[in-house]
C-alpha cells in the first residue's frame, strides 16, 4: 500500500522520466532520491550529490575516505550525537557507498575502495581542505585520534606483568 509520503515519491520521480510507468521506477527510502531502470549511472551521480549536500553526511565521507571508524570514534572527532552519526551511517550503507566490518562489539566503517567517482570527489575536497574551516577542525581533531591510538600502542606493547 503507498501511503501519502511515497505517493509523492512516486510522482517526483515519475516527473524525472519521459515515460510515466510505474514498472520503471524504484522508490528509494529517502527524499528525493529514487531510481529509475536504464539510467544507473546517472542514478548513481544524482545519489551521490544529494548524499554530499548534507553536512553531517560530508564530514563523516571525509574521516571514512581517510580512515576506518566506528560511530562512537565518528561523533567524538565530529562532535556530533551519535544517532546523527548513525543516521548518515545507514544512509550511506543504503546506498553502498560506505562497508561495515564488526570487530568485536564494535561496527568499523570506511568506504568502499572500488568507488573511484567518490573517491576522486573526496580528494579533490581534501587538496583544497584550506577553504573550508569546518573540514580543518575535522582533520586536527582526527590527527589527535591517530596520536592518542599510536601512544595507546606503544604503552600496550610496553607494558608487561
Amino acid at each position: 500500500m503507498i501511503d501519502d509520503l511515497n505517493l509523492r515519491k512516486v510522482i517526483f520521480c515519475q516527473s524525472l522520466t519521459r515515460r510515466k510507468s510505474k514498472s520503471n521506477i524504484i522508490i528509494f527510502p529517502y527524499e528525493n532520491m529514487c531510481i529509475v531502470k536504464g539510467r544507473d549511472s546517472m542514478n548513481e551521480l544524482t545519489n551521490i550529490f544529494k548524499t554530499l549536500s548534507d553536512e553531517t553526511r560530508l564530514r563523516i565521507m571525509m574521516l571514512l575516505y581517510q580512515d576506518e571508524l566506528c560511530v562512537c570514534e565518528i561523533s567524538g572527532i565530529l562532535n556530533v550525537p551519535q544517532p546523527t552519526v548513525s543516521k548518515g551511517l545507514s544512509k550511506l550503507r543504503d546506498l553502498n557507498l560506505v562497508v561495515d566490518t564488526r570487530k568485536e562489539k564494535f561496527v568499523y566503517y570506511k568506504l568502499r575502495a572500488d568507488h573511484d567517482l567518490l573517491n576522486s570527489i573526496l580528494s579533490d575536497i581534501l587538496k583544497s581542505i584550506g577553504q573550508y574551516p569546518q573540514l580543518q577542525e575535522d582533520q586536527k581533531n582526527i590527527a589527535t585520534k591517530w596520536q592518542y591510538s599510536e601512544s595507546q600502542t606503544r604503552i600496550s606493547k610496553n607494558f608487561t606483568l
